[in-house]
């Protein structure tokens, strides 16, 4: 017996040796390491348009643009653009990684389907035009250096070569398809027939699809394999998640923004881009990445959690130029996605990383948005940092409502707005709920990682709230609703928020 247990003992201090050397690093480190492994490889990075393939971390890129019989010329294709135009895409699928991805184009009748697979250096790039497509429509091909790298391109009538500066890494280029001209470093090709850009590798046209079909059968294959009957779903919310996947060279950050639509056009510049993140849009995004991908789970977890701000919440929304929404944050599901995250992955330096920023934003809640034993939505004053246009649209009731995250509810039409509190004139169910649920979830982590006090701070929060939320139940009707912080009636407006309670018993 005692021969077993010294066995058992040494072999577990095998086990825990190595354990404890790879928890030397700080959470922090660990994750910056995971944010270095995430900005690296080919994939459609730049925010500014999904034709724009880019290799990090250098950002080499190669730029997609079309052109007209008369000249005009498209060269941002972004998902959703509404503008007079634009082009129509319709996304189709796209792996985390970019090893593989597929995007049809309908453009002034020219229509055509632009698919890549890329695998270490090598990306393959292919466009070929669809059969009711109209005839005469050009591709322009553009080699790029982007975000002021320093790369070095040169360019020859076969292609381009794209290297770092101490050319370390060095990638040449070649171009398979009927070449109509070249203009300085441009590249016009017809679109009547296929096109193949081959970076990394110089093959044939019949190679380079022979090349997008085993990494598109082999991206399809895996994903069946791993969610079978799911496959379908999982592959709807995968386009869509990956497709909106951005590299941000302002803050240096792989992030997964609403859109880039929103992204590119809100402090967006020339040069960088630019992105926009809400809170809870965010953190729900973080766990629909968490069912196939936890490096970019974690990311958008810790970047829109990180984004807190001087006050201690986290904003409604950040943007980049370090505008954020100062007056207001948004319903705190923060937790519950950390939680959830973190039950998949089991990865205790997760919870650590984001536990302050959470602990603060929980307790700004109550000091700052309570009124008569629940909370209540509201819009602070503060001074302006950015002076953006946003900045104006505080301490009202526009910017209180905004902070629901259901920015148009008739639930807030005609509720007073108290200028001296800052706040509506409503206790509200949806937020009072949410807000017994994040201290719920936060007993959870504090108690994973050992702080018993803030537990039991956690836990008599939550009875408080609880209790004081028994009074938004209106007996006649047999309903929770938003109740007048004035005269104490009820608000008879009927919304999912009003189901809420039922979720936190």
């Amino acid at each position: 017996m005692k021969k077993h247990l010294l066995i058992g003992l040494f072999l577990l201090g095998l086990f825990i040796y190595p354990i404890k050397a790879i928890s030397g690093n700080t959470p922090e480190e660990l994750y910056e390491n995971l944010q270095k492994r995430l900005a690296s490889g080919w994939n459609t990075w730049d925010t500014r348009s999904v034709l724009t393939h880019v290799f990090l971390p250098y950002g080499f890129a190669v730029d997609l643009n079309m052109m007209d019989t008369d000249g005009s010329r498209v060269r941002k294709f972004r998902i959703g653009d509404r503008v007079k135009g634009a082009p129509l895409l319709q996304p189709g699928p796209h792996s985390f990684d970019g090893a593989y991805t597929q995007m049809t184009i309908d453009w002034r009748g020219y229509k055509l389907q632009v698919e890549s697979a890329a695998m270490g250096l090598k990306n393959v790039i292919l466009i070929r035009p669809l059969t009711e497509t109209k005839k005469g429509g050009r591709l322009v091909v553009i080699p790029e250096s982007l975000w002021k790298r320093g790369n070095t391109l040169s360019v020859d009538s076969l292609g381009f070569t794209l290297a770092s500066r101490d050319k370390v890494v060095e990638i040449k280029t070649s171009i398979e398809g009927k070449l109509l001209e070249k203009k300085g470093r441009e590249f016009i090709l017809s679109l009547d027939t296929p096109v193949a850009i081959c970076c990394g590798e110089n093959v044939g046209l019949d190679d380079a699809i022979a090349f997008i079909n085993n990494r598109a059968r082999d991206f399809i294959n895996s994903n069946q394999k791993q969610f079978g009957a799911n496959y379908d779903c999982y592959n709807a919310m995968q386009s869509v998640l990956a497709w909106d996947n951005i590299y941000d060279p302002g803050i240096r950050r792989v992030i997964t923004p609403v859109n880039r639509i929103w992204s590119s056009e809100w402090f967006a510049s020339e040069d960088f881009g630019g992105f926009t993140l809400f809170c809870w849009d965010t953190y729900f995004a973080s766990m629909m990445l968490a069912v196939g991908n936890k490096e970019l789970a974690y990311a958008n977890a810790v970047e829109i959690t990180k984004a807190i701000t001087e006050r201690g919440f986290v904003p409604n929304c950040f943007y980049s130029n370090n505008f954020k929404s100062r007056d207001r944050s948004q319903p705190p599901v923060g937790s519950l996605a950390v939680w959830t995250i973190y039950k998949q992955y089991q990865e205790k330096w997760f919870l650590e990383l984001l536990y302050k920023e959470l602990l603060t934003w929980n307790r700004w809640w109550s000091r700052n948005r309570e009124d008569g034993g629940l909370l209540c939505l509201g819009s602070n004053p503060y001074e302006k940092v950015t002076y953006f246009r946003s900045e104006f649209d505080t301490d009202c009731h526009y910017g209180a409502v905004l902070e629901s995250g259901l920015d148009n509810s008739p639930m807030y039409d005609g509720v007073p707005f108290n200028k001296q509190k800052h706040l509506l004139e409503q206790h509200d169910v949806g937020m009072s709920s949410l807000y017994i649920m994040d201290c719920d979830y936060l007993a959870l982590i504090a108690e994973e990682l050992g702080y018993k006090k803030d537990v039991i701070e956690f836990r008599k929060r939550a009875e408080y709230y609880r209790n004081n939320l028994a009074g938004l139940w209106d007996g006649k009707t047999g309903f929770y609703y938003n109740r007048s912080t004035r005269d104490l009636k009820f608000n008879y407006r009927t919304s999912p928020t009003c189901f809420f309670k039922m979720h936190i018993i």
